[in-house]
């Protein structure tokens, strides 16, 4: 199996959280340097993948990859594909910056689960993958990239078309992104009852 890097994605515009969604605090830390150190143990090693002005404000003290230009506004697809242009044969576990719920158990339950093929975390209720809660391999590298270049910046088609492992979670709960105010004042008092 390829290298596993770890990537903690949060280059997204937060229009409707009305700041930056990787900021947020839930567990006492910026969500994005909380989840850069759970993927530490479990991958070689681990990137905050961004945009331009995060990677300026996040200086040196975490290991980055800028969101190539050519990818801006297109959405998670653009971290994985300027995380391919530096680690072409390699594999990444994205962990998207919004889901307050996921615990160290549930990804190393996706790294457990993975077995060399692009392995996501499947919504069965709602029959969707979660894009950002899974490993891709440099299999997809190709698929994605002439997705990219056919207009096409649906992770969702392509996880789809490819049939990647789905994985189940035990806990439903963990697939719930947060991207409201309101949605992170209610993740608060939730895990302020959880913990």
């Amino acid at each position: 199996m390829s290298v596993l890097h770890g990537l903690v994605v949060c280059g997204g515009q937060s229009t409707r959280m009305g700041m930056d969604k990787s900021q947020l605090q839930y567990h006492g830390v910026p969500q994005r340097e909380w989840l850069y150190e759970l993927l530490q143990p479990l991958c070689e090693d681990v990137y905050i993948s961004c945009n331009a002005e995060q990677a300026a404000e996040i200086g040196d003290s975490y290991q980055t990859i800028t969101d190539a230009t050519i990818y801006r506004n297109i959405g998670p697809m653009a971290a994985l594909l300027s995380a391919y242009r530096m680690f072409p044969d390699d594999s990444f576990l994205l962990m998207g910056c919004d889901y307050p719920y996921i615990k160290r158990g549930d990804i190393q339950k996706l790294v457990r689960e993975y077995n060399g093929r692009t392995t996501v975390y499947f919504n069965d209720e709602e029959n969707v993958y979660e894009p950002l809660l899974g490993i891709y391999t440099p299999e997809i590298r190709d698929i994605i990239q002439s997705q990219h270049d056919m207009g096409q910046y649906s992770l969702q088609w392509i996880l789809k078309q490819a049939n990647a492992q789905k994985i189940i979670p035990e806990d439903t709960s963990i697939l719930q992104s947060v991207d409201t105010r309101i949605g992170y004042m209610e993740a608060l008092i939730k895990l302020s009852q959880i913990y």
